[in-house]
């Protein structure tokens, strides 16, 4: 058992829901509750203290659609008194439930928006859909890990074209708003960046479709390492998380800083939310 704080990278959002689990050493599924869910991971309840390090088989259900996970128990702590609690790192989850599941998370991110500040909203939307993205990354990076066991290239054509979708609305909420704003308030200097970073997601969406379109290709006793098809996703997802990072580190702060920019955009995102 280990006992100290928390660490995440995303916002979770309280919510109870009943979830069924096995130690991945078991065949025993037990009950436990979520006290908190996030698009990464969150926090279980339990009648037995799970193992830190232990892998996990889970299942929960949205909306009448089961959600099958494999995670790992990051910590856990037992309380004096209580059920003990363990932070629950999502690794993969199933094909079919992955949407449900992520909506489900955005309605529970759009209960919180609704306190929250125009220009909060706009942020926190962004920041959601890098989430998103993120969690995808992760999902494809396990079918690839899979691939070597005969791992169905139709389940990565589904997720490749469940994210191209999600790319493509990000896309175009960075482009008409964020984009747009910095080209007409920021200083010149940064016009270059913007117009690198525009020219990325022209190549980034070109590039998805071209791997989409190989996937798509492969005959029947051919697997996902046909082709250095491998290879070439995982270039796709190191070139992605390279774009986003430019994001965050070099366009977002810029943006933050400058006084015009922030009223463009939460005058904007108040049209939005209240039009």
């Amino acid at each position: 058992m280990t006992n100290h704080p928390e660490k995440r990278d995303h916002e979770r959002y309280e919510a109870r829901q009943t979830i069924s689990y096995r130690l991945t050493s078991s065949t025993e599924y037990k009950k436990g509750t979520t006290r908190n869910l996030s698009k990464t991971g969150f926090l279980l309840e339990s009648d037995e203290t799970i193992p830190e390090g232990e892998s996990l088989d889970l299942s929960i259900r949205i909306d009448d659609t089961p959600v099958h996970f494999k995670g790992r128990c990051i910590h856990s702590v037992q309380p004096d008194a209580g059920p003990a609690l363990s932070g629950v790192l999502v690794l993969k989850i199933s094909t079919a439930g992955m949407v449900p599941f992520l909506s489900f998370i955005d309605n529970l991110e759009a209960q919180q928006q609704t306190n929250r500040s125009a220009m909060d909203n706009v942020v926190q939307r962004i920041a959601s859909e890098h989430k998103i993205i993120t969690q995808y990354v992760m999902v494809i990076q396990g079918i690839l890990a899979d691939a070597k066991t005969g791992s169905s290239s139709m389940e990565l054509e589904t997720v490749l074209d469940l994210m191209q979708k999600e790319l493509s609305t990000h896309f175009y909420i960075e482009e008409k708003l964020l984009f747009k704003t910095g080209l007409i308030h920021l200083p010149a200097k940064f016009h270059g960046l913007i117009a690198e970073l525009t020219h990325e997601h022209s190549e980034l969406e070109t590039a998805l479709n071209q791997i989409i379109e190989a996937v798509q290709g492969l005959e029947a006793d051919e697997g996902i390492l046909a082709k250095g098809l491998d290879v070439q996703i995982e270039d796709y997802l190191t070139s992605l998380k390279h774009h986003a990072t430019r994001e965050l580190m070099e366009l977002f702060p810029i943006l933050e800083s400058n006084e015009k920019a922030v009223q463009k955009l939460t005058q904007a995102v108040g049209e939005i939310v209240n039009g």
